[in-house]
């Protein structure tokens, strides 16, 4: 068995035999020493750490010695440690039982550690393939989804195609001649456009140009040139054709007493000239003298 190589007594200073009262001076005398605040501003971290792990053991070790019943036990425990020949083959026998159930134990939960590491590894497996399945098949429902959609909207398209294509026919059987005109348009509508792709598909004709001759030349052999007639301007609605006036030798006594006036209408009579019907009255009985005329 190896010795410590550093026991309480020795943390505080003093003998295996020391009483109670030099325990507690030197207590008092390490703490002060040992205590972090002594420590200057600019030590460093790692001197900041070892101060304070002595100042713990100092603690630990007046802890157990300043204790009677605790200082008892660690002389004990101290001193079979430090004397092989006190210890018994049955304490060896024990010990060394102790120290190979305890190897087994620190196995055995090594093993443990490694079945649950194990287990959680297949788990979070597990659940990762869960989640991935489940991302699939909320995937693939979407997708079922969005192909109803289509199927249905495409049904509807058919549906109202179909609606439109009989309101057309029963309209054409209503009213066949429409559908023979629109036939009829369509059907010179396909030959306009054949009749101008052939035109777009043929080269252009070159234009012919005229030549100018000099003047010498034109005026030796001067070239006719036909002067368009000017239309005939439109009669308007009042004006009436008069007769042509005939010659004098033509003409009669009867003519030349009586000239021929063209038809025509007749200028509205003056109220002088309007004739009004007699009463019997004024044709039995003369009228007084002063009364109105009435004719």
């Amino acid at each position: 068995m190896s010795t410590l190589k550093a026991t309480f007594y020795d943390t505080l200073g003093i003998q295996k035999d020391a009483p109670t009262d030099e325990i507690r001076k030197a207590y008092r005398k390490k703490a002060l020493e040992t205590h972090p605040d002594k420590l200057d501003p600019g030590a460093s971290e790692e001197e900041r750490q070892a101060t304070e792990r002595q100042f713990h053991k100092v603690n630990d070790a007046f802890q157990t010695l300043g204790d009677p019943q605790k200082r008892r036990r660690y002389d004990a425990i101290l001193a079979l440690r430090t004397d092989p020949a006190l210890i018994s083959e049955a304490s060896a026998r024990r010990t060394a039982d102790r120290q190979e159930w305890a190897r087994q134990q620190r196995e055995m939960i090594q093993r443990r550690i490694n079945a649950f590491k194990d287990e959680e590894a297949v788990r979070k497996r597990q659940e990762n393939l869960k989640k991935e399945q489940e991302n699939l098949r909320k995937e693939q429902e979407k997708l079922k989804k969005e192909q109803e959609l289509k199927e249905e909207a495409k049904r509807r398209e058919e549906s109202k195609e179909r609606k439109v294509a009989d309101v057309l026919q029963e309209l054409r059987n209503a009213t066949p001649e429409l559908t023979a005109r629109r036939e009829a348009l369509l059907k010179r509508k396909g030959e306009r456009e054949r009749l101008d792709a052939e035109r777009a598909r043929q080269p252009p004709s070159p234009i012919a140009v005229p030549q100018l001759k000099s003047p010498s030349l034109a005026m030796r052999s001067p070239i006719a040139t036909p002067q368009a007639k000017s239309p005939p301007l439109p009669m308007s609605p009042t004006t009436i054709p008069l007769p042509k006036s005939p010659s004098l030798s033509s003409l009669s006594s009867v003519d030349m007493q009586s000239p021929r006036i063209p038809a025509g209408p007749r200028p509205p009579k003056t109220p002088s000239e309007l004739s009004y019907p007699k009463s019997p009255l004024s044709a039995s009985q003369p009228s007084p003298p002063g009364s109105p005329i009435i004719r």
